[in-house]
């Protein structure tokens, strides 16, 4: 099957599981050609498995040059399927293919859209989507509650890993002064209200009395100051650290003792499936994905949403008991070995697409 797909490939370590199912869509003897941004990191890698890659990712959703090069594309080279990994792809996609006799598909890894979102009728629920691959079921879930897209349209599909991805890098330069019995409790993601980190920066607050425990937020966003105002009122001002958005995580992750998730709702976080394969000890919100990773106390531990006790109480377990810290981190890589490989994401995408 001859096969575009429209993404953004700027990042090598976080978009690599994506970039794996083209790998492997390709060894199943598809004709994969990929429209991204220009000098993708991940450029290399597609050609040496054959994959044809081209510069000139739409910008807007609706420009009608971008839209024309687009649908020029599509018709000169025979596309059969177009598979629409984003937002801006999937309108520009949608303009760019009609009238055409294509098959369509979508992704989605957040919860939403939603029926009274206007837009969304020329975009997910679009009559001439052929399906929408969603990350987790808790995504799934939330978009056939709406009643707008049919049941037959949406298909569940975990993005799977491998572990060698996931080298011992070396520890991360933190900007503080640590000492061998420090702890770094780590959270990664945007400042953003869904994210809950005012929560988590609250449960720091309350374990002032853990002298060598830093909390290290990564990431950027809307709520940076506000959060940044909220710690200073603490004891432990001095170790709640925000380092800023990082390209590579790896390298932190390493040197983490304890993740954190505290979203309010979350499709199927990588950052958690990133520690899970560092075999850390994950506290994570029940935020809908989290759940379909992370058994509770067994490769895991979830709390209840928007709770900074919970979180609190979570974490001291884990610091308090080393030992268990270390069985639930082990229990969670050993999981995702087994349940979240890339080859069986692969296999799902090829039965899918061949299917419809």
């Amino acid at each position: 099957m001859k096969i575009l797909v429209v993404s953004r490939y700027e990042n090598a370590v976080r978009h690599r599981s994506e970039a794996e199912i083209l790998i492997g869509l390709a060894h199943h003897g598809h004709d994969i050609t990929v429209l991204t941004v220009a000098n993708s990191p991940l450029a290399s890698e597609f050609q040496k498995h054959g994959i044809l890659v081209l510069d000139g990712h739409p910008t807007k959703k609706n420009d009608p040059k971008e839209v024309a090069r687009m649908r020029e594309l599509i018709i000169s080279h025979g596309f059969e399927l177009v598979q629409l990994f984003n937002s801006t792809a999937l309108f520009a996609g949608l303009r760019a293919t009609k009238g055409l006799k294509i098959k369509i598909f979508t992704y989605r890894g957040a919860k939403g859209p939603y029926w009274h979102e206007l837009p969304q009728y020329w975009g997910y629920f679009h009559p001439r989507v052929t399906g929408i691959v969603c990350v987790s079921e808790y995504v799934r879930k939330g978009i056939l509650a709406q009643r707008v897209v049919p049941a037959h349209k949406l298909h569940t599909i975990h993005k799977g890993i491998r572990l060698e991805w996931f080298p011992a890098n070396s520890s991360a330069l933190w900007p503080f002064t640590t000492t061998d019995e420090s702890k770094i409790v780590l959270t990664i993601g945007r400042f953003d209200p869904v994210k809950g980190n005012r929560y988590l920066v609250e449960a720091a607050g309350t374990l002032s009395s853990h002298h060598d425990v830093h909390f290290v937020f990564l990431g950027a966003g809307t709520e940076l100051n506000s959060l940044q105002r909220s710690a200073k009122q603490f004891r432990n001002a001095d170790r709640i650290h925000f380092l800023g958005h990082v390209d590579d995580v790896r390298p932190y992750l390493t040197a983490a003792s304890i993740y954190v998730q505290p979203s309010l709702s979350e499709g199927l976080a990588k950052s958690i499936i990133e520690a899970m394969a560092y075999g850390l000890p994950v506290v994570s919100t029940r935020s809908g994905g989290a759940e379909e990773l992370i058994l509770h106390e067994e490769s895991g531990i979830l709390v209840p949403t928007r709770s900074s006790t919970a979180l609190a109480a979570a974490i001291e377990d884990l610091l308090h008991q080393p030992t268990k810290a270390k069985r639930l981190g082990g229990a969670a890589r050993l999981w995702l070995s087994r349940h979240l490989n890339s080859d069986v994401t692969a296999q799902k995408y090829h039965e899918l697409y061949t299917s419809h």
